[in-house]
């Protein structure tokens, strides 16, 4: 069974405005270097183990952000095996739907690899180690997911409780708990049974097609609809609105995985994976020589500072992010930093959609 990569490329990445907008949003950035999250995701796609047999990457991504996806497939040298483009989001439980009809399609035995384009991964071996682990069990029908060795009891992230031993490093899903509070995910820690949800999954495409045709099927119609109504050019698919306009937005974690009994989970995980959700996490990957920016302190400590242009000067303040853009400045303690989203609502409530 070949492996398809589906790089869902859709998010608007709203915790880290005001540098991620909706024309550009964060998966586009280079944030921790010269590449671009999208583009270090089509890296990591490319350096597969030669006894695995991996498919180019198939792209799905908003179609206003079709010339940022060309760029960065350019960039990276990159030929996908297909671009689908969305004509509005509706989450990731229909881009599963997608995905799978797709991949089915074009081989009835295809697994595939559903995962963000915006997460960062320092081990790239230990990835792909990682999904030959679930290759087996995805080959007999059930739906993988990836979990992330937990390193604090982190409130910003879903976990997944473990079960009964499946295979080596693989064992059934107990639970999915959504983010947790902090006392919570405390004793998630300390249990040793909960790992971090990467959002990453591994299936047959005919499993999910039957295990969303059994779950949720409102979203199956309208991921085949989508699908089948496509404007196609070559390798390039603009789904049909119609379908997609009448499909509910939500997360394939929500619409199927805390519902179907072939849940399984690869855990631990350790591969450096962080999902880059926040600016607190951000300021913990980046380096003082990657930040590039002009900026300068006193007295002042543990702070991220980012400018497009400005100086920032912070005196005697500690556990700050201050970025500046042409736009706006943000200024946000590390501790308030998943707040951020919250800020972008009501920016939106206010009719301030000329800084989004």
């Amino acid at each position: 069974m070949k492996i398809y990569p589906v790089i869902m490329s859709g998010g608007a990445g709203t915790r880290l405005w005001p540098l991620s907008l909706q024309t550009k949003p964060k998966q586009y950035l280079s944030l921790l270097g010269e590449t671009s999250l999208l583009g270090a995701t089509l890296g990591r796609c490319a350096q597969v183990p030669h006894e695995m047999d991996v498919a180019n990457p198939i792209i799905i991504a908003g179609a206003n952000h079709a010339s940022l996806v060309e760029a960065d497939l350019q960039e990276a040298g990159v030929i996908p095996e297909a671009i689908l483009l969305e004509p509005f989001p509706r989450n990731t439980a229909v881009v599963a739907s997608v995905a799978a009809a797709y991949v089915k399609e074009r081989d009835a035995d295809g697994l595939v690899l559903m995962l963000p384009a915006d997460h960062h991964v320092s081990d790239v071996d230990g990835f792909w180690g990682a999904v030959q682990a679930g290759v087996e069990l995805a080959r007999v029908g059930r739906i993988v997911t990836f979990g992330i060795a937990p390193q604090a009891p982190e409130t910003g992230f879903g976990y997944i409780k473990s079960g009964a031993s499946l295979s080596q490093r693989v064992y059934s899903v107990d639970t999915f708990t959504e983010k947790p509070e902090l006392a919570v995910a405390q004793e998630y820690l300390r249990s040793g049974d909960y790992f971090w949800n990467a959002g990453i999954f591994l299936f047959s495409a005919a499993t999910m097609i039957a295990q969303m045709q059994q779950y949720a099927p409102r979203i199956h119609l309208a991921g085949i609809g989508g699908l089948a109504e496509a404007e196609r050019d070559g390798t390039t698919c603009l789904l049909a609105a119609a379908p997609l306009r009448a499909c509910p937005s939500v997360s394939i974690d929500y619409a199927l995985m805390e519902k179907t009994d072939l849940a399984a989970v690869v855990a631990p995980v350790d591969i450096g994976w962080d999902d880059v959700g926040s600016w607190a996490a951000l300021s913990q990957l980046r380096s003082v020589d990657a930040e590039k920016t002009d900026t300068i302190e006193l007295d002042a400590t543990d702070n991220c500072l980012i400018s497009n242009g400005r100086m920032i000067a912070a005196v005697g303040v500690e556990g700050l992010v201050i970025v500046e853009t042409p736009q706006a400045v943000l200024v946000v303690p590390k501790d308030r930093a998943q707040d951020v989203s919250r800020l972008v609502k009501k920016l939106k409530s206010a009719g301030r959609t000329d800084l989004l």
